[in-house]
């Protein structure tokens, strides 16, 4: 009789190991869940950031009323983590830093903050519109998008490495940085 008395105690046991399991399965899940939510809904409420900073004046590298863009520095300087307006998450800011002209000579210095989705918009684009050249020329890639929105200073400086590489080689590529969505993008539309 002891023996069936601990068979019925084990399975009990067992049954409440599996009850605690499966609840502790659901609140995990429950909560990942919750938090897609969150991060799918501040990923897309944001306000665009295309906002020229600084733009100061300049005359002599202008050719044909237009600077080009690959005749650029190219730097992203500086990540920022700003607040959205309804504060309900943080994302990302990188500043881009255009200058033309030596330091000596007179030059010109443009200052733009953008977000990685608008590096990712950028490369669509440019895949657009470089569709139907005959010499295409090879789009850079981005530095890997994250599966996780994450914010952590390590992974923002490499992301921030990432982009200033790409950057460069876009203006390195007078035929990428002459292209209409790219002057859009850094402001010399």
């Amino acid at each position: 009789m002891n023996i069936i008395t601990l068979q019925q105690w084990l399975l009990f046991e067992a049954d409440i190991a599996l009850y605690l399991a499966a609840g502790l399965s659901f609140s995990i899940v429950s909560g990942f869940l919750s938090w897609c939510l969150l991060a799918t809904r501040c990923i897309h409420s944001s306000k665009h950031l295309d906002s020229i900073i600084e733009d100061t004046t300049f005359a002599p590298l202008v050719k044909g009323n237009q600077l080009n863009l690959h005749n650029a520095q190219v730097l992203v300087t500086q990540v920022q983590l700003l607040d959205n307006d309804d504060e309900s998450c943080t994302h990302a800011s990188y500043t881009i830093t255009l200058t033309w002209g030596a330091k000596l000579e007179a030059s010109h210095t443009k200052l733009l903050r953008k977000r990685y989705s608008e590096f990712a918009q950028l490369i669509a684009a440019i895949k657009s519109e470089i569709k139907e050249m005959e010499d295409r020329p090879v789009v850079p890639v981005l530095p890997s998008k994250s599966l996780l929105r994450q914010l952590n200073p390590s992974f923002l400086e490499k992301r921030r490495l990432g982009l200033q590489l790409f950057l460069h080689q876009v203006a390195s590529n007078p035929k990428l940085a002459d292209l209409p969505a790219v002057r859009q993008f850094v402001g010399l539309h």
